[in-house]
Formats: structure tokens, C-alpha cells, sequence
């Protein structure tokens, strides 16, 4: 009961901020618009049952490398865009750690039930940023365009996302303050853009790293 108590909470306190709802959504529908049209039908694969598609020459390669390239971008460039606001939107929970430690004090609910029920009342906004931002970029890059694989994309994202939201919680709500929690976020987020395998090859890491 008293996770469901913190659930409506902050669905009730996320309903009311309408204009962050609408802004949010239309941030990430401009976001995926300007990466989708950068990498406009890159993803668009030849069909092989049709002659002479693939002849396996020079330029054939040099398409097959350019169009690799272009599906790990747009990948590198979800996650990335989808890490950065998780982590800004982290930072956020000090403003309301002092209330729950308050409630938690005079043994209004559990810490379980306060981390559980806010994690769950953050789904429906994380579910709306993953569509506005996931639904335009596939399919302007045109990637493959059957059920399965569209709902495969949508499900790694949003599991990447609640890991990420999960772990910048645990990080707002260890630090003293926004200031150790953007800058420590920040150096995280660094991390994960120089190992991911976009920015820096794998092939360039020392075995140490990998």
C-alpha cells in the first residue's frame, strides 16, 4: 500500500506540469527530426533477389561500410540524447530527498516503498520520450520495418533508459549536492561516449579496457 501511495504521488505531481509534459515531448520529436533527417534513408538495405545489387566490388563495400555507419550513429545518437536528459533530470530528486527523508523518519512508509513507487511513476514520462524520439528516427532512417525488429528497438531502448534512470537515482541519492551529482554524471556520461564503441573504435582500445 504504501508503494502505491508513492506511485499516485508522483504521477499526481507529474500530471500537474503539463507545459514540462508537452516541452519534453515536442524536445525529443525536434531531436529525432534533426538526427532522422541528417541521416536520412541511410539505413535502406538493396534488394539482394533483384540482379546485379550486389556485386561485391569497391563501391559496393565503401556503401555497405557508409550504411553501417550511419545505423550506429543514429544509435549512438538515441542513447546519448536519452543519457543526457536522465542525467539532467536526476539532479532533480535532491529537491525532494528532504521530504522523503522527513516522511521516512516518522515511519510514514519504508525506503523501499518511496524508491519503488518513484521509479515506477517515472515510466509513463520515460515511455513518452522514447517514442517521440525512438518512432521518428527509425523510420526515417529507414531500418528494417517489421514488427519484431521495430518493437526490439523500442524495447532495448527503454530498458537502457530505466537502467539509466535507476543508476542516476542512486547516484542523486548519494551526493550532497546538484553540483557533485551533474559534475560525476557528467564524467559517467563521458565514459560511456569514449568506450561505447561510436566514438573510439574497439579495435583502438588497449585489451586492458575492452
Amino acid at each position: 500500500r504504501s508503494m502505491v501511495l508513492n506511485f499516485n504521488r508522483y504521477i499526481t505531481l507529474w500530471t500537474r506540469d503539463k507545459g514540462y509534459i508537452i516541452g519534453k515531448i515536442c524536445e525529443n520529436i525536434g531531436m529525432a527530426s534533426a538526427a532522422g533527417g541528417i541521416l536520412f534513408d541511410k539505413a535502406a538495405v538493396p534488394d539482394f533477389s533483384e540482379p546485379n545489387q550486389w556485386d561485391n566490388n569497391e563501391d559496393d563495400v565503401k556503401s555497405a561500410y557508409e550504411m553501417t555507419f550511419a545505423i550506429y550513429g543514429a544509435f549512438y545518437l538515441t542513447l546519448w540524447h536519452l543519457s543526457q536528459g536522465t542525467m539532467i533530470n536526476a539532479s532533480d530528486e535532491l529537491d525532494v530527498r528532504t521530504i522523503n527523508y522527513k516522511h521516512i523518519d516518522a515511519n510514514f512508509f519504508q525506503t523501499s516503498s518511496m524508491v519503488v513507487g518513484r521509479t515506477l511513476a517515472t515510466l509513463p514520462q520515460r515511455s513518452l520520450e522514447i517514442f517521440a524520439f525512438g518512432i521518428p528516427v527509425y523510420f526515417l532512417l529507414n531500418l528494417n520495418r517489421t514488427a519484431s525488429s521495430f518493437f526490439i528497438f523500442l524495447g532495448v531502448i527503454f530498458a537502457f533508459t530505466l537502467a539509466l534512470n535507476v543508476s542516476f537515482s542512486i547516484l542523486s541519492n548519494l551526493l550532497p549536492n546538484k553540483s557533485m551529482v551533474q559534475g560525476i554524471g557528467t564524467f559517467f556520461l563521458l565514459l560511456m561516449t569514449q568506450f561505447g564503441g561510436y566514438i573510439v573504435f574497439p579495435d583502438a582500445l588497449p585489451d586492458w579496457v575492452l
